[in-house]
């Protein structure tokens, strides 16, 4: 999802649409919010790892990997895009300050695009991908009829 959403910001001439699920929006925040999860100190290692530092000393490299920093462009381009999250969801948790939050934003500045949110309580696995989210979503593109 965080992926999708840097893709359709950053190049938006390269989709005619996007689907993002259960998405980081803000990779600062989800860094501090590592700190309260249960494996936490490996999880911010990781990002630091991925990013080149703390969001202390690297501010700007968390921004640049944050779509919230892309919200406008998202907004500007014209594509199509569905965002699904879950208040299930055991990996992304808090969701309402992540896709929820970039989804009220993107409203706020009127997108060009059709955009469309999907809410629910499902775990963030790769059966419900499979099973709840990807068939819905593929014929949200028009890629395949409605199921």
């Amino acid at each position: 999802g965080q992926e999708t959403l840097l893709l359709l910001g950053q190049h938006p001439g390269l989709l005619a649409g996007a689907v993002a699920f259960d998405s980081v929006t803000d990779f600062g925040l989800r860094y501090e919010q590592f700190a309260r999860s249960p494996r936490g100190r490996t999880l911010q290692a990781l990002a630091r790892v991925e990013v080149g530092g703390t969001p202390r000393a690297d501010p700007q490299a968390f921004v640049l990997r944050s779509p919230m920093h892309w919200v406008r462009e998202v907004a500007d381009s014209g594509v199509a895009l569905q965002i699904w999250w879950s208040d299930a969801d055991e990996i992304v948790v808090n969701q309402h300050t992540q896709s929820g939050r970039f989804f009220n934003e993107l409203q706020e500045l009127e997108p060009r695009g059709r955009v469309e949110k999907v809410t629910g309580s499902w775990s963030h696995t790769a059966k419900s991908y499979a099973q709840l989210q990807l068939p819905g979503a593929v014929a949200w593109l028009g890629l395949i009829p409605d199921v």
